[in-house]
């Protein structure tokens, strides 16, 4: 069989997060408003949609998933369209006039480009007139498998300015929830979450983020130095099947193992302080999938198996870019697995995503500093992958660094807290959109990890019914006995033969 990526990034649009309105989570919704922006308002949808929006704005619903929010007066837009697309992300942007007609009429479309190919990302500069009203904006459109999803931003010109971060805050906020009174689905899909209530670091205020309602929280703010701080946040469900990560503060900054610090008797593995009490480990510098496999989860996971780690290079080259564009020259590696691992609790399955950021001496590619950057995953008993899958997309892509807060941390190592806010925002907003890709696939990535490595099965589909079975793998072709549910498989593309049976030969599906 043809060798398989061991992840996938894969459809549209995350349909994560569960909010009950009725009765017992009226607490909850009361709390969750402190974090709607002064003077706004919540949308919230028949289908699950939850966005936040200026009071007076009007959100619309063409068809479920999509909305478009727009200003009074129209004066500014918000779109978000899941769509079927034939063909390249970058022609979805160059003919969204011809798309949306309505909203934009005599759309001219400038630098347009493609920024990933995997999954596709292509975006452009919008302008077009409302009645003589000059429009500007800006549109993206992601695209993998046939799936996309187009978002777009515009106001009036001379507002555009001013208008470009509420309407950016209006699309970077939205998620979908379980729509009330929604049970457990059937046919295998993901069961209905608990409430999400906010979570604020309880130790300096530095983050905010969602977390299940009546599940076990710990986590916040810790500060090693004034220069070493490590948030970190762990959710643990009732039952004890679920744990969910953001952050670790077990893992300390690291400084480049090279000749020099091991001449000097400071070897891979022991401690350096280049003064003022920072410690760092010294090790050599590892990318994002070899930090997870070489380092985190040996040494905070354990004994694992199964393991599939890649590196996301387009994730890490879009986040580099933004560290050059700010003047930041950065290494930038980001990378994920899956795995299995054992707990008092029984077999779990993991997943882990890592960034990791290094700094190197102008002239010295072994010289220099690194640190993990970002971390998240999860661990879950079986059955419980997609609800863990939910909860920890739910987390990541909402979990927020307190702006003053980040300020005054700015001001105390010396950086410019213009620079590295606007930074921050920009490498979240990627790794959300990567996350929201994947999110759709990661049930399936699990399956057919479970069904091929742990089970030793292939997925195979009759032509002619369309049903479907699995059987053992290992062969190239495989044939089913007319009459029968009775398989063989071959290496080559020769049909079997028997007395009195016909073989009929059957379609690999994954």
């Amino acid at each position: 069989m043809p060798s398989r990526k061991p992840l996938a990034l894969g459809a549209v649009l995350a349909l994560l997060l569960a909010l009950t309105l009725p009765a017992a989570a009226q607490a909850a919704l009361s709390q969750a408003r402190r974090a709607v922006p002064q003077g706004w308002q919540v949308y919230r949808g028949p289908d699950g949609l939850v966005l936040f929006h200026p009071q007076g704005w009007r959100v619309q619903r063409a068809q479920e998933g999509s909305f478009l929010v727009t200003a009074p007066g129209a004066e500014a837009i918000v779109l978000m369209q899941p769509m079927r697309i034939e063909g390249r992300a970058q022609g979805v942007v160059q003919g969204l006039g011809q798309v949306f007609p309505e909203l934009f009429p005599g759309l001219k479309v400038s630098q347009s480009q493609t920024v990933s190919q995997n999954p596709e990302v292509a975006q452009a500069r919008l302008e077009y007139q409302v009645q003589g009203q000059p429009y500007r904006g800006w549109a993206m459109c992601f695209q993998q498998g046939g799936q996309g999803v187009v978002y777009a931003l515009a106001s009036r010109a001379p507002d555009w300015p001013r208008q470009q971060q509420v309407l950016k805050d209006i699309l970077r906020g939205f998620f979908y929830a379980a729509p009330a009174g929604a049970g457990t689905p059937s046919g295998g899909a993901a069961p209905g979450l608990p409430p999400m209530v906010p979570f604020r670091d309880p130790v300096e205020g530095a983050f905010t983020c969602p977390v299940p309602q009546g599940w076990k929280v710990e986590g916040g703010t810790r500060r090693h130095h004034a220069v070493d701080v490590r948030p970190e946040l762990v959710a643990q469900s009732p039952d004890g099947g679920i744990l969910i990560r953001l952050g670790d503060a077990q893992v300390p900054p690291m400084v480049m193992a090279n000749q020099m610090l091991s001449a000097t008797g400071f070897r891979e593995g022991g401690w350096y302080s280049p003064g003022y009490g920072l410690q760092q480990m010294v090790m050599r510098y590892l990318p994002g999938a070899e930090f997870i496999t070489k380092y985190y989860l040996p040494k905070r996971v354990g004994q694992v198996s199964g393991v599939q780690a890649r590196q996301l290079s387009d994730l890490s080259r879009q986040t580099q870019a933004i560290y050059e564009r700010a003047g930041l020259p950065m290494r930038v590696d980001a990378g994920e697995a899956v795995f299995q691992t054992t707990r008092e609790g029984g077999p779990r399955k993991g997943y882990v995503f890592a960034q990791t950021l290094a700094a190197t001496a102008p002239g010295s590619p072994g010289v220099g500093t690194w640190m993990m950057e970002k971390l998240g995953g999860y661990l879950a008993a079986p059955g419980q992958e997609a609800l863990a899958e939910a909860v920890f997309m739910a987390m990541v892509t909402n979990f927020q660094i307190d702006p003053q807060w980040h300020a005054r941390q700015s001001r105390t190592t010396g950086q410019v807290s213009e620079i590295v806010t606007r930074t921050n925002n920009e490498i979240q907003g990627i790794i959300k959109s990567t996350f929201e890709y994947r999110q759709r696939t990661q049930d399936k990535s699990f399956e057919r990890y479970d069904r091929e490595a742990i089970r030793g099965q292939v997925l195979i589909e009759d032509p002619n019914t369309g049903q479907r079975y699995e059987v053992p793998n290992g062969s190239n072709y495989y044939w089913k006995r007319t009459g029968t549910d009775t398989f063989v498989g071959t290496d080559a593309d020769n049909r079997p033969t028997s007395p009195n049976y016909w073989f009929e030969r059957m379609r690999i599906v994954d």
